[in-house]
């Protein structure tokens, strides 16, 4: 997988949240029946099967479509690469991607790839150039066995473009897809004539064009499947290899409770304590001796916050009904000097900072009942 350049934007963590699952569960079905990919990442090894390496023709390595350097190659319009790929069954569904950069078509014909087979040539993705009876130069199509399907817009635009070919032998279809999205289809009423052997790219060998069929361009991640991907599949490719994932224009997510799940042990006091920042933590409720496991109880987030968390308090008494956790704080001692009835013993005012709580009986203790 090509790394996006250091300075491109990228996907917001909300859009990580929401989408990283999928994107994960995508990257790994993306590998699903990969017999063959090159990302041209400083030479032309199938990464899929490292002894197998293209024969490179006068090809360039050149920056790709993220600005790394040696991650892509060059074609002159005379260059080729010949890259070999397993075997695979003329009856078998197939998929064929690659990303390609047009760069001037003074060509009749650009063919970005050619798909070889023992008894047949004519499998290919091309580019639309300057023939005299071609009217739509720049336009991007597929042909096999004269069935053709071609898209209705230019290519030539300098930009990098993600192209598609899917084989469907079941529903006997063949379609082209464009940076994700489809552009045509047409019937496959018969298989491919053989198994591929190999995938030429950058240059063909179709009668009559003998030295005008070549691309002139970068080309780049050519992948092919043993399967048929669907149309989702390869729109999560092109959204997977360009980086550019679809847009979440505003989402807003308001819950109103949560369920704190609390797993104690036995015997043990705990202080329930809530926070809405993490900075400022506020006891929810009083202190209690866990007399379960697992505790779970419903909380207002408008009331409690969204953050929680769990104190150990110092032992306390068996008896919690009988008695009350006075929790650490700050409080002013004494009366003021204006109040009522008020006794010379009763001041000065005196604040007060407990550090550590304690426990306190809820009833007044006969004089020595206390041992402790």
């Amino acid at each position: 997988m090509k790394t996006p350049h250091p300075r491109r934007p990228q996907t917001a963590i909300l859009l990580a949240l929401l989408l990283g699952g999928a994107t994960v569960c995508a990257q790994s079905s993306m590998t699903n029946g990969l017999v063959a990919y090159y990302p041209f990442n400083g030479d032309a090894r199938n990464q899929m099967n490292s002894s197998q390496v293209g024969v490179v023709s006068g090809a360039v390595l050149a920056p790709d479509r993220f600005t790394n350097s040696n991650s892509a190659y060059f074609f002159d319009g005379s260059a080729q690469i010949a890259v070999p790929v397993p075997s695979v069954s003329p009856v078998s569904p197939l998929t064929i991607s690659g990303w390609f950069k047009v760069g001037t078509i003074d060509h009749w014909y650009l063919a970005v790839w050619v798909r070889n087979t023992a008894t047949a040539s004519q499998d290919d993705l091309y580019v639309n150039g300057n023939h005299p009876s071609y009217v739509s130069a720049g336009t991007v199509g597929h042909l096999y066995q004269a069935t053709g399907i071609l898209s209705t817009k230019s290519y030539a635009d300098g930009l990098w473009h993600q192209a598609v070919v899917r084989y469907d032998p079941s529903a006997q279809r063949r379609e082209l897809y464009v940076d994700g999205a489809l552009l045509g289809q047409s019937s496959a009423t018969n298989p491919p004539p053989a198994a591929i052997q190999s995938l030429t790219l950058g240059n063909a060998n179709i009668d009559g064009m003998a030295g005008n069929e070549g691309f002139v361009g970068w080309i780049d991640d050519v992948r092919i499947y043993d399967r048929s991907l669907s149309p989702q599949r390869i729109a999560s490719l092109y959204w997977i290899e360009s980086q550019q994932y679809p847009p979440v224009n505003s989402l807003t997510v308001e819950v109103a409770t949560v369920r704190v799940n609390m797993f104690l042990e036995v015997g043990t006091t705990y202080q329930l304590e809530s926070s809405a920042n993490l900075v400022t933590w506020t006891a929810v409720g009083a202190p209690f001796l866990a007399t379960n496991s697992v505790s779970s109880v419903e909380f207002d987030v408008a009331e409690t916050g969204r953050f929680f968390r769990l104190q150990i308090q110092p032992g306390g008494p068996a008896d919690t009904d009988q008695f009350v956790w006075i929790a650490p704080g700050t409080f002013v001692m004494g009366s003021p000097s204006d109040e009522l009835d008020r006794s010379a013993n009763e001041g000065p005012l005196t604040q007060v900072t407990l550090t550590k709580g304690f426990w306190i009986s809820k009833h007044r203790s006969p004089r020595g009942s206390t041992s402790r």
